[in-house]
């Protein structure tokens, strides 16, 4: 894990695998690039093909990195990584690997995505797995949701994991001292199977000792839309 961001900081965006043109994601990187008041350099990955855009288009904080394959929603993840390392996907992955970008953005192949993070980038301490997070509107604002299709089924460790995880992103975007539910098919302590029950007891331990976040306890699914947490916490399938 880096210590500090580049200066200025620097994002890799893949272009491929998305249900966009890649030309829409361009144009798309040129119009935010365009907004931001604060310099921000990109790399961008993409199929050689695409590099002819990019010869009418110059500019000094944007650039292109071509690849010479590409990983398709229908390729199987770990396949994917292993025969397709010259793909877009896979050297952002590297670039961010080496530190030569700050963060990589992708809308193509998400286990190929998930897979490529696990194998070749070291996780943030305390976490051993990624997930996937959707911020979805509720009726007072909005609500950090994960996972929501990283992992199928997650034991107690991993559920409290990723609550750790949502605690940090809703503090990034400004709420002080998140609140935290369990999705749930009642609000009783002792609903739902096993693995859900001891991530209630930990997180209510871990709430004692932190100010940092409050647990709302469990939540059902006609109540997860009214606003009553910031982060909700489940499996990837259910999610």
């Amino acid at each position: 894990m880096r210590a500090k961001l580049l200066n200025p900081p620097h994002i890799g965006i893949d272009l491929i695998g998305s249900d966009l043109a890649p030309s829409q994601i361009i144009e798309a990187v040129w119009e935010l690039k365009k907004e931001l008041s604060d310099p921000v350099r990109f790399t961008l990955f993409g199929t050689k093909e695409i590099s002819s855009y990019f010869s009418k288009n110059k500019d000094t904080n944007i650039s292109f990195f071509p690849s010479t394959v590409s990983i398709t929603m229908g390729d199987n993840p770990l396949w994917a990584i292993r025969r397709k390392q010259d793909s877009s996907l896979c050297q952002g992955i590297f670039f961010l690997q080496k530190n030569k970008i700050d963060a990589f953005v992708s809308a193509g192949n998400t286990g190929a995505l998930l897979s490529a993070a696990k194998m070749f980038l070291p996780p943030l301490p305390g976490i051993s797995r990624p997930a996937l997070l959707a911020l979805l509107p509720t009726k007072k604002g909005y609500m950090a949701v994960l996972d929501v299709g990283a992992n199928l089924s997650c034991p107690k460790k991993q559920l409290v994991q990723f609550a750790l995880l949502g605690i940090a992103f809703q503090k990034a975007r400004g709420i002080e001292k998140p609140s935290i539910g369990l999705l749930n098919i009642g609000s009783e302590e002792m609903k739902g199977t096993v693995e859900i029950r001891k991530a209630y007891q930990e997180l209510v331990e871990k709430s004692k000792e932190s100010s940092h976040f409050s647990f709302a306890g469990n939540i059902e699914g006609k109540d997860a839309f009214e606003g009553l947490v910031d982060v909700l916490i489940t499996d990837g399938f259910t999610g």
